[in-house]
């Protein structure tokens, strides 16, 4: 499995998605601290000037005390000199309420940010089924709406495939439901490695799954395919699936679609 944050990325694959959003709303955050750190960086440089300037004021100090002869014009000098250092550090007390302001907003914006990635795991962990880590049924065809979308939008193929495991019952019959368990966790694994990150996979039901592949020629959707299907018979667990496959039609519905994909999953499971 990948980050959190690229998980949420591959798993929301619209550009107004949540997870699109708070992704753009992170860097907005990340943009807004590098500002807050070079505000503070022309603070501490200011600070920096007004200690040279005291230093500054109390070496006139010492030198007028000795040059000037007259406790008049001592007096004078003393009084411009306490206005400019009265003046200095009220500059330097708005510089620091103005720094305390933005480092507020800073933890603002810090656990805003925080709140939204928790808001994201929670919706990514809820639309997700807990064995294999495929989407659940209902999150699943919602995505498939906006894949769906997104391939019209962009006049891209989509083709929906219906899988099913060969045999799950017997699995479970004969060597208990924790194996039938890991042949399902295999078959969502042989699927992330040969499908590409980006493509959908659905739990649509016990031993069923649908994947939505984009944008994908014929011929590459066969061979990715057949590398699941070889992967899953060489494996230790040696399992077996079927595939039916339908391209999206140009006013298809997505009911449709998946009809034509589970009656071309039957012809296939006929002609074995």
């Amino acid at each position: 499995m990948t980050s959190d944050v690229q998980q949420i990325l591959i798993d929301d694959h619209s550009a107004d998605g949540p997870a699109a959003r708070d992704a753009r709303a992170l860097q907005r955050d990340q943009a807004a601290a590098l500002r807050d750190d070079a505000a503070g960086d022309r603070n501490m440089r200011a600070d920096l000037r007004d200690v040279a300037a005291a230093r500054r004021d109390e070496l006139a100090d010492v030198f007028l005390a000795t040059a000037y002869a007259s406790e008049q014009l001592l007096g004078l000098y003393y009084t411009s000199r306490q206005a400019a250092s009265a003046h200095r550090s009220r500059a330097s007390a708005d510089r620091r309420a103005e720094a305390e302001d933005r480092y507020a907003a800073a933890r603002d914006r810090r656990d805003a940010a925080a709140d939204r990635l928790e808001s994201a795991g929670e919706r990514r962990e809820a639309s997700l089924d807990p064995l294999t880590g495929a989407y659940t049924r209902a999150a699943g065809f919602r995505q498939l709406r906006h894949e769906v979308e997104s391939a019209r939008r962009a006049q891209q193929s989509l083709t929906l495939a219906f899988l099913d495991v060969d045999g799950l019952k017997a699995i479970n019959d004969t060597h208990g439901h924790e194996a039938g368990d890991r042949a399902l966790i295999h078959v969502v694994r042989a699927l992330r490695t040969h499908l590409r990150p980006q493509d959908l996979v659905m739990r649509f039901g016990g031993d069923e799954f649908l994947c939505a592949l984009t944008a994908m020629a014929d011929a590459e959707i066969t061979s990715r395919l057949a590398d699941v299907s070889d992967s899953l018979t060489r494996g230790t667990e040696q399992i077996s699936v079927t595939v039916g496959l339908a391209a999206l039609g140009a006013d298809e519905t997505i009911d449709d679609l998946f009809r034509r994909a589970d009656a071309a999953f039957y012809d296939t499971r006929k002609r074995r």
